[in-house]
C-alpha cells in the first residue's frame, strides 16, 4: 500500500476542506425600515421591529412584524421579506407610509469591491413595484453605508466599515428615493441577485489542490513512492489519522468563526 500517496491525497483534501470551510462563512441580508407610526427595524441584527411611542419619549415596545432574512454564501439569487402579524395589534394602519425602506447587507465594500446587487422583484402587499428594480455597486450613490448597530440591536458590535445597501426610500437621503413613500403595505418581499461576492476565496480550494499535485518527472518523488510501497508500519497509519484530525479541526474552527 502506498502510504505516502495516501497521505498526500489526504493533505490535499485537508487543504481543500479548510478552504471550503473558511469560504462558507456567510454574510447576511434583510429588509430594514421605519414607518410614519415610528415602528422601525434599524439594522439586520434586530430580530423584531420596535415601536417608539413619541408621547412617552424613549418608551420602547417590540412590535409584531415577522422578519425573514437570508445568509449569503456565494453569488446567486435570494429572497428576503417581512410582514405585519395580522393576529396582533400592530401600530401601523393603512394610512401609514415609509420614512425609510432598505435592503441591508453586512457585506463590507472594501473587502468585496466587485459586488453588484440587482433587485429582480420588489413586492408590497403582492403588488410589483417596478421602480424598485434597481442595480447598485460600490460606486452607486447611496449604496455605501456604515453598519448601524445601536441600543436596539440584539448583539453588541461596534460600527464597522461601509457595507452595501439598496435604498428603496429614505426621506432623509435623496440618493435613496427610488420608490414613493406612499408605496406602503403590511408585507414586503424582495428578490435580488448578487454577483462578485468573494470571488477570490471561491477559487482557493482548486488552487490548493493544484499546488499539492506531484510534478511529473520528479525522480525523487517516484523513488520515495516506490520505497513507500513496502512501508506498512504504524507510522503511516498514525500520519493519516493525524491529517484527518487536522482537517476535522480546521473545519470546526472555521465553523466557530462564522
Amino acid at each position: 500500500m502506498n502510504f505516502k500517496k495516501t497521505i498526500a491525497t489526504a493533505a490535499v483534501s485537508a487543504l481543500a476542506a479548510t478552504a471550503i470551510a473558511v469560504n462558507a462563512s456567510a454574510a447576511n441580508a434583510g429588509l430594514i425600515f421605519q414607518t410614519s407610526a415610528w415602528t422601525f427595524r434599524n439594522n439586520i441584527n434586530q430580530s423584531q421591529a420596535i415601536w417608539w411611542d413619541p408621547d412617552f419619549g424613549d418608551a420602547m415596545n417590540f412590535d409584531t412584524w415577522i422578519v425573514n432574512d437570508v445568509e449569503i454564501t456565494t453569488d446567486g439569487t435570494y429572497t428576503v421579506s417581512f410582514e405585519k402579524n395580522v393576529m396582533t395589534d400592530c401600530k401601523d394602519g393603512p394610512e401609514s407610509f415609509w420614512n425609510f425602506l432598505k435592503l441591508q447587507t453586512d457585506i463590507v465594500i472594501e473587502d468585496n469591491p466587485d459586488v453588484k446587487i440587482t433587485v429582480d422583484s420588489l413586492k408590497i402587499d403582492g403588488k410589483e413595484i417596478e421602480a424598485g428594480k434597481i442595480t447598485i455597486d460600490k460606486d452607486t450613490p447611496g449604496a455605501s453605508e456604515d453598519l448601524n448597530y445601536d441600543d436596539y440591536s440584539d448583539i453588541d458590535i461596534p460600527a464597522a466599515k461601509a457595507v452595501y445597501t439598496v435604498g428603496f426610500y429614505n426621506t432623509w437621503n435623496s440618493d435613496q428615493q427610488n420608490i414613493s413613500s406612499e408605496d406602503f403595505g403590511g408585507k414586503v418581499e424582495c428578490t435580488f441577485t448578487i454577483t462578485g461576492y468573494k470571488a477570490a476565496e471561491a477559487a482557493a480550494p482548486a488552487e490548493a489542490a493544484e499546488a499539492a499535485e506531484p510534478v511529473a518527472g520528479d525522480t525523487n518523488a517516484a523513488a520515495t513512492a516506490d520505497k513507500s510501497n513496502a512501508d506498512t508500519g504504524v507510522e503511516g497509519v498514525a500520519a493519516i489519522a493525524g491529517i484527518a484530525i487536522i482537517a476535522a479541526g480546521a473545519i470546526v474552527i472555521a465553523k466557530k468563526r462564522k
